[in-house]
Order: structure tokens, then C-alpha cells, then sequence
């Protein structure tokens, strides 16, 4: 029997530039950058409760949580997070959800790939 996978909900879409002084703290936690540090997608599900979010920074040692942006009206906070624990499928190293644990709205795999760049930098 078939299932329909469900369709994927849109992202939020909002977006916030880093100030230079975030963007030296940015490589002070970081000493591989996996993506543009300037422009932070949120990467929560559109129409979102709370802060937006943004993966800031993953870390080389296994177990280290990432380093996450939210932020709102009133400016931006830095945090370490844990990932959310739930995985699409049974290979939990391939298919984990990419957002915060506790995160508002569907997981990562349910969501347009929209503004997501992942690119490193050069």
C-alpha cells in the first residue's frame, strides 16, 4: 500500500543581515564556516510562533551542540541548541530534522527547500 507523502509547507522567508561584530564572533566559534555568514534565512515553517531561527554554526566535535540566531523586533540573541530528534526515516545520521529541539511547525524534511543556501565559504 501507498502513501502520499505530504506536501511540503512553505518556509518563513524572513531574513536578517549579521552586524560586523556578529560576523567576528561568527568566526571566533567557527573555524570551518559552512555557509555564508552574512544573511540568515529563518528556517522555520511560515507563520511561525516566536523568534525566526537560523542555523549558525556546526561544530567538528560529535556531541557539541550548534550555535543558533533568533531573532525578533527587539534585535538578535545567539544560543546553543540541541537539534530536534526526530528523523523522517530509520537512518537517523541521514534524515534528521535540521531545526532547534522544540522548534515551532513542521520538521526540516516537510519543508520547502525555499531560501536555504548551504553554501561554504571560499
Amino acid at each position: 500500500m501507498m502513501f502520499d507523502a505530504p506536501e511540503p509547507a512553505a518556509r518563513c522567508g524572513e531574513s536578517t543581515w549579521l552586524a560586523y561584530t556578529e560576523l567576528e564572533f561568527f568566526f571566533c566559534i567557527t573555524s570551518t564556516p559552512w555557509r555564508r555568514p552574512d544573511r540568515q534565512p529563518c528556517a522555520l515553517q511560515q507563520g511561525h510562533a516566536g523568534p525566526h531561527t537560523a542555523l549558525i554554526a556546526q561544530h567538528e566535535r560529535q556531541g557539541d551542540s550548534p550555535w543558533w540566531l533568533y531573532w525578533d523586533a527587539t534585535g538578535h540573541h545567539w544560543a546553543k541548541a540541541t537539534r530536534c530528534l526526530a528523523h523522517r526515516t530509520a537512518h537517523p545520521d541521514q534524515d534528521a530534522c535540521q531545526l532547534p529541539a522544540g522548534h515551532h511547525g513542521q520538521h526540516s524534511w516537510l519543508l520547502d527547500t525555499g531560501p536555504q543556501p548551504a553554501t561554504p565559504v571560499a
